[in-house]
């Protein structure tokens, strides 16, 4: 049988670079692809991230209200990246319903289909949206600057 051909490898633009420090950070990657979703999940955990993993949005909402509700702090997600494009509910219905209930975590959507309706309305939610294929490299660098609260992400 043969191996299963990885179609985001090379996406690591940088390898030698300094790891960004996100070290202690707890983060929640939901990205239905399970191939990119482990990328992902691999390269944060690389830097010290403490990464919980979703394959759809509403298993994203039920990780993110057991957060919401730990009574240990360093338990909460700080950060949630997801798909925007997901079964049953999207990314971007997970950030309404972040808005709706008041989560305190912050969050960067990904798509491959940045279409004008979609970039309009992350930027009036105040959500970054990283548009695939990214490097590897850049998903530490947007997660950073999500988490000081910068909208634009490179």
């Amino acid at each position: 049988m043969p191996m299963e051909q990885n179609p985001y490898e090379g996406w690591d633009d940088e390898p030698t670079q300094n790891a960004i420090r996100l070290a202690t950070k707890r983060v929640l990657v939901a990205e239905d692809d399970p191939m990119l979703r482990a990328l992902i999940a691999e390269r944060l955990r690389s830097v010290g991230c403490d990464v919980l993993e979703a394959a759809n949005g509403q298993r994203a909402v039920d990780i993110l209200t057991a957060s919401v509700n730990e009574p240990v702090k360093s338990l909460r997600v700080e950060l949630a990246i997801m798909d925007v494009r997901m079964p049953g509910l999207s990314g971007l219905e997970v950030v309404y319903l972040s808005r709706l209930w008041r989560w305190p975590m912050a969050m960067l959507l990904v798509t491959a289909y940045p279409d004008v309706e979609l970039v309009d309305e992350c930027e009036r939610l105040g959500v970054p949206l990283l548009q695939k294929p990214f490097s590897l490299a850049s998903i530490n660098r947007a997660a950073l600057a999500v988490l000081r609260g910068d909208l634009e992400v490179s």
